[in-house]
Parts: C-alpha cells; sequence; structure tokens
C-alpha cells in the first residue's frame, strides 16, 4: 500500500532468487515503520529476520519472523517486565540451531536496557540482560552483537553509554 513500509525477503541461489512480502505482528501499525536489523539461518530452510516496527499505537516494537522462501511467520518480539509501551528496540539475531537475538529496549524509567531473546521449540522468550558484578549504578546498556559456535553457546557484545566501560 501507498505509504506504508514492508519486509521483503530474498531467496535462493546462483542465479536463481525469489523476492516475496514477509509478513509482520498483527498490532503493525499504517503507515509504518519497518526496520530490518538482522538474519539468521540454521539451515538452507530455516531462517529469523530481526528488527523494528511502528505499531497501532505509535510505539516502536521489535518483530521475530521465522521462515523461508515464501513461508514466514511473524511475532513481536517478547519483553521483560518493566519495559515501555514505546520500547524503541534493536535487536541482532544467531541461530546456530535455535535463535538467540541480543538487543536493547527502554524501560518505564526511561533507562535502556540489554535484551535477551531466546527460541525454544518455536516460542520466544525475552529476559534482561543481567549486569557484570562490576557494572556500575548507571544502567542504560546496548547489547550490539551475538555470535554462536554451537547451541546454546553465545557470546555478546555490550556497550555501556555515556561510560568508557566495555566488555565481552
Amino acid at each position: 500500500a501507498a505509504g506504508h513500509a514492508h519486509l521483503l525477503t530474498v531467496t535462493g541461489s546462483g542465479s536463481t532468487w525469489t523476492a516475496a512480502e514477509a509478513p509482520l505482528p498483527a498490532n503493525a501499525g499504517g503507515p509504518f515503520q519497518v526496520t530490518p536489523q538482522g538474519i539468521s539461518c540454521s539451515s538452507a530452510s530455516a531462517c529469523t529476520a530481526v528488527g523494528g516496527y511502528s505499531d497501532t499505537s505509535g510505539g516502536y516494537q521489535g518483530f521475530l519472523t521465522t521462515g523461508s522462501g515464501s513461508i514466514w511467520t511473524a511475532s513481536e518480539a517478547p519483553l521483560p517486565a518493566g519495559a515501555s509501551s514505546d520500547p524503541t528496540l534493536n535487536l541482532q539475531v544467531a541461530c546456530p540451531s535455535s535463535c538467540v537475538a541480543v538487543g536493547n529496549y527502554g524501560d518505564t524509567s526511561n533507562y535502556l536496557q540489554g535484551l535477551l531473546v531466546t527460541q525454544l521449540g518455536g516460542t520466544w522468550a525475552g529476559a534482561k540482560a543481567p549486569f557484570p558484578a562490576n557494572a556500575a549504578g548507571d544502567p542504560f546498556v546496548q547489547l550490539v552483537g551475538v555470535a554462536c559456535a554451537s547451541a546454546g553457546v553465545c557470546r555478546s557484545e555490550e556497550r555501556r553509554v555515556g561510560k568508557e566501560c566495555r566488555s565481552r
């Protein structure tokens, strides 16, 4: 539709490629903004795309879209308790077999928190990322990437906004 952004997937290999519109969660608003932020595939027929979108209330939510080819399923990224209704999510994803997405979200006190989203058996769950023991009291945290050597063995980089501290 005119004035609406859409999520496009392109799949294939060699000289044979197919484009398809991937779905967004049911509460995607219009006109809306869609920002793809990452994609990872656990096999040739199973991929997960993540990003953000504008919802019907004008908030900016995260999406998790799974599938392959022309068959995709979308859901809103789950958030832990205390998340803002406009969390302004940023996500990255890695899928060695099951998927792990990391990013950040705004809480109800306007602090930036780290977000861990995991997928087990097709169900997504979101949790607040823990702080290291030596963390300062400033909770502005951003998880900016994730890599997984195998299922359950993942690593993320954390940045503290406004601090000189970085941990891996």
